[in-house]
C-alpha cells in the first residue's frame, strides 16, 4: 500500500505468551524507514540513511516477540499511564489516595507491572490534515496512528483513559513525528513518552565490537537546570543548576563514559503551549555514520538515560547482547514523580481537557 510516496506494509511479527497476535507495520519515504509493532506500539527498527547513503537501523530492539515480552529495558516502547517514577506507587488527587501497582522495588516505573508497554494497541494509516493547527508545525505529516483504551482503575489509575499516538513521516524532511492525545471520564494523572534507545552507529555492533556502544557520539541538551534524585531516582523537588556538573550539556559532550539517568528541564521549565511551534531540547551526533539526530518537543523536561541498566543478559537484534552504554534514551516528558510533587508542571488530566503531547525526531547526514 502507498500513499503520497510513503510505502506501507502489514505483516504477522509473531504472538504473546497469552495468545495475542502482534502486526509489525512498516511505513517508508525513502528517507525514513519505521517498524512499528502493535505490541506497546514499539518502534522495532528505525531506518535512516547515513552519510554514505546507507540504511542504519539506529534503535536497539529485538527480533520476535518474546524478547519485548521478557525484557526489563522498555524498549522502543510507548510508556504510559505515568512516565517514569511514582514514589511508593501512590498519589493523592482532589483528596482520594491511589495505589498504583509497583514494578520496582516500592516504586511504580513508567505506568506499572502492566503499563502500555504491553499492551496490544490498534493501528492503522493516518495522515494530518491541517498540521499548523492541529500539529503546531510547518507541514503535515503521514504515518500510523495507534489507539489503546485504557479503563477506569488500570493499574490503580482512576478513570478511562482514551489514548491515540500518531507516529508521523514528512516526506523528504528526514523527520518522524509523535503526537500524543488523550481524554478522560475522570480526573486523573497522565504522562507519556518514548523509550527508544538510540545509537546512531547503528543497532548492531562494528568492527570487533560485541556490543554496540555509544563511544564517540556527542550529546547536547537545552538544559541549565536539572531535577536532582535519592538513591531511589526520585527527586527531591529543587531544580538544581547544571553548571559545572556533568548533567551540563549545554555545548556537545562525548557520551565515553558518561552515566546518566535524570530529568534535564528544557528551557523554561514550562510545558509548550497547544498549537504553538516545538521548542528544541537535544542533538545527538555520530561522528562515524555522519548522521545527527535532533530531538524537538512541547515537553518540559527530558529524561537522559545513557543504558546503564544493560549487562549483557538480554540478546538483541541480529543475536546481539547489549551492553552497558550501547543506547542512549531521550524520553521527552513532565518531571518524574509529579502528581506528589504540586511544585513541578501538572499532570492532572480533567474531564473536558484534552491531553496533547509532541516531539519531533529530526535526522541529517553529513
Amino acid at each position: 500500500m502507498t500513499s503520497s510516496g510513503i510505502a506501507y506494509t502489514n505483516q504477522p511479527f509473531g504472538v504473546t505468551a497469552a495468545g495475542e497476535s502482534v502486526q509489525r507495520w512498516t511505513m517508508d519515504d525513502g528517507d525514513i524507514a519505521v517498524g512499528v509493532l502493535s505490541l506497546g506500539g514499539i518502534i522495532q527498527s528505525l531506518e535512516v540513511r547515513d552519510a554514505a547513503g546507507e540504511r542504519v537501523d539506529v534503535v536497539l530492539g529485538f527480533d520476535d516477540v518474546a524478547g519485548y515480552q521478557n525484557t526489563k529495558t522498555f524498549a522502543g516502547a510507548l510508556i504510559g499511564r505515568l512516565a517514569n517514577r511514582l514514589a511508593d506507587s501512590r498519589f493523592t488527587l482532589d483528596g482520594v489516595e491511589y495505589s498504583v501497582v509497583p514494578n520496582e522495588g516500592t516504586n511504580a516505573l513508567h505506568g506499572g507491572l502492566d503499563g502500555f508497554h504491553r499492551r496490544i494497541w490498534a493501528i492503522e494509516p493516518y495522515t494530518e490534515v491541517d498540521a499548523g493547527t492541529d500539529a503546531g508545525s510547518d507541514a503535515p505529516g503521514e504515518g500510523l496512528r495507534l489507539r489503546l483504551v485504557s479503563p477506569d482503575g488500570d493499574q490503580g489509575f482512576p478513570g478511562q483513559l482514551d489514548v491515540t499516538v500518531d507516529y508521523l513521516l514528512v516526506p523528504g524532511q528526514r523527520r518522524l513525528k509523535i503526537n500524543y492525545h488523550a481524554i478522560t471520564d475522570k480526573p486523573t494523572v497522565v504522562n507519556l513518552t518514548h523509550h527508544a534507545y538510540f545509537n546512531l552507529a547503528g543497532s548492531r555492533p562494528v568492527g570487533t565490537e560485541t556490543s554496540p556502544t555509544l563511544d564517540g557520539q556527542q550529546l547536547q541538551v537545552a538544559a541549565a537546570h536539572y531535577t536532582p534524585v535519592d538513591d531511589r531516582l526520585l527527586p527531591s523537588g529543587e531544580h538544581a543548576h547544571t553548571v559545572g556538573t556533568s548533567f551540563d550539556l549545554r555545548e556537545p559532550k562525548p557520551l565515553d563514559f558518561l552515566s546518566l539517568d535524570h530529568n534535564l528541564i528544557v528551557g523554561d521549565g514550562l510545558p509548550v503551549p497547544a498549537g504553538q511551534p516545538l521548542r528544541w531540547a537535544a542533538a545527538l551526533e555520530c561522528p562515524a555514520s555522519g548522521l545527527r539526530m535532533e530531538v524537538l518537543s512541547t515537553e518540559p523536561g527530558i529524561q537522559v538515560y545513557t543504558g546503564g541498566g544493560l549487562d549483557g543478559s538480554e540478546v538483541g537484534k541480529g543475536k546481539v547482547a547489549y551492553q552497558k552504554g550501547a543506547g542512549i534514551c531521550l524520553e521527552t516528558q513532565h518531571f518524574p514523580d509529579a502528581p506528589n510533587h504540586p511544585e513541578f508542571p501538572s499532570t492532572t488530566l480533567r474531564p473536558g481537557q484534552e491531553y496533547l503531547s509532541r516531539t519531533e525526531w529530526r535526522f541529517t547526514a553529513s
